[in-house]
């Protein structure tokens, strides 16, 4: 019993000695320079190709759905350790948004551009809305954009 006490002390001493990016598996992305935070973002994102050819088409949801699992943090690689989708989530929200509000609008301003849409239509929508426009976006492109929105609004939070 009193080796479990002294193990407990010890863990508990560890945990309040960790850095705060440690305790969600990767750094604050306030803390990260420009071009750490679009190499953690590269990636987090790359895996989408993993199963999706960078050149072909797919609909918004699929896309979507590959992204947004992307982003999470089961079954990343040592590159990918450095940032975690807490730590995205944290500046998402101090931004007053959220990640899947950042990949739903990034994902609609793809198909626009795909579609040939005019310079300076907006585009309004829920976060809350999954994608159900028919549209299809080169994978490589959805990504490139979305890459873009998260690291813009990672930084519209930087102290």
């Amino acid at each position: 019993m009193k080796h479990l006490a002294l193990f407990t002390i010890v863990l508990a001493a560890f945990a309040l000695a960790a850095p705060v990016g440690a305790q969600y598996g990767g750094q604050d992305p306030d803390q990260l320079s420009d071009a750490q935070l679009m190499n953690c973002l590269n990636d987090e994102l790359d895996d989408v190709f993993e199963d999706h050819d960078p050149d072909a088409s797919y609909s918004l949801q699929d896309l979507h759905d590959s992204i947004i699992d992307a982003l999470d943090d089961e079954g990343d690689t040592d590159a990918e350790l450095e940032l975690s989708l807490a730590g995205l989530e944290a500046d998402m929200a101090e931004a007053g948004t959220s990640i899947e509000a950042v990949v739903n609008d990034a994902l609609q301003q793809a198909d626009m551009a795909a579609r040939g849409a005019p310079a300076g239509t907006v585009m309004v929508s829920a976060p809350s809305i999954l994608l159900v426009r028919g549209g299809s976006v080169r994978s490589e492109f959805a990504v490139r954009v979305t890459r873009g929105a998260l690291f813009r609004v990672s930084r519209s939070v930087r102290r």
